[in-house]
């Protein structure tokens, strides 16, 4: 299962500092086999993982824990670690600071419709 949404705003501290997880309105049982496709427009922008931003057919439980060590890094000085305006802006945050996306990555890029003519947010 994917929660999706990993977000500050769904995370809860009890009074006892217990950790917990709302909002499942974006959770889905993970496919059985790679014919089985879930959308990708999930998550608030600043936690989705690049494969989420690329729309990767298939994509798992990484993209949660790309959300958490988000947050984690927000929690160092309270800023958020990739406040993108918008998906290419997201995508050029996260390259700005962790260096370029993988080859496989950068393909999915070129070869979405979305992100046609910006073929130099990899040069």
């Amino acid at each position: 299962m994917v929660h999706r949404d990993i977000k500050p705003e769904n995370l809860l501290i009890n009074k006892e500092n217990v950790l917990k997880i709302c909002d499942f309105g974006f959770a889905r049982v993970l496919p059985k086999s790679e014919n089985e496709l879930i959308t990708d427009y999930v998550a608030t922008r600043w936690y989705r993982s690049p494969e989420l931003l690329l729309s990767q057919p298939n994509y798992g439980k990484p993209v949660d824990m790309w959300a958490i060590a988000c947050i984690l890094g927000e929690l160092t000085d309270g800023q958020p670690l990739f406040p993108g305006d918008n998906e290419v802006d997201q995508l050029f945050q996260i390259q700005k600071m962790l260096g370029p996306l993988p080859s496989n990555m950068q393909e999915l890029f070129l070869k979405n419709p979305r992100f046609l003519g910006l073929f130099t947010l990899f040069n």
